[in-house]
């Protein structure tokens, strides 16, 4: 307890309402985010560790390196290249950068001891 770390997920409150195809409905309608996302919270909860829920909008269109949106950076469910800079990665890889950074982003921010500055790091929460 008492730690700067945190989790960051997507918040995948509404993805039962996206539409599936009609391939996918099976897996989709089973697949238990929901229950996932909670042991995650207890785990968390237990080891003092915050979950910071992000949202999923563009993580893996959005180059973690220059900020580029397209869903042309997308050349194939795998792999992902940005159009504007050239990076290139797996694309599970840049979402989960974008998921870590959006995290960080909107995580609440403390400075390191009173009146050191104004060095921000991540508020752990218990």
């Amino acid at each position: 307890q008492g730690t700067c770390r945190a989790i960051a997920l997507e918040d995948l409150s509404g993805i039962r309402k996206a539409p599936v195809r009609r391939s996918q409905r099976s897996r989709h309608s089973n697949w238990s985010f929901h229950q996932l996302r909670q042991f995650v919270h207890y785990k968390a909860e237990r080891a003092g560790v915050r979950v910071i829920l992000v949202d999923p909008r563009n993580t893996s269109r959005t180059c973690p390196e220059c900020g580029y949106v397209a869903k042309a950076n997308r050349r194939s469910q795998r792999l992902f290249s940005c159009v504007s800079c050239g990076y290139s990665a797996p694309a599970d890889t840049v979402a989960a950068v974008n998921i870590s950074a959006r995290g960080y982003v909107n995580s609440p921010m403390v400075s390191n001891s009173p009146g050191s500055g104004t060095m921000p790091r991540p508020l752990a929460a218990g």
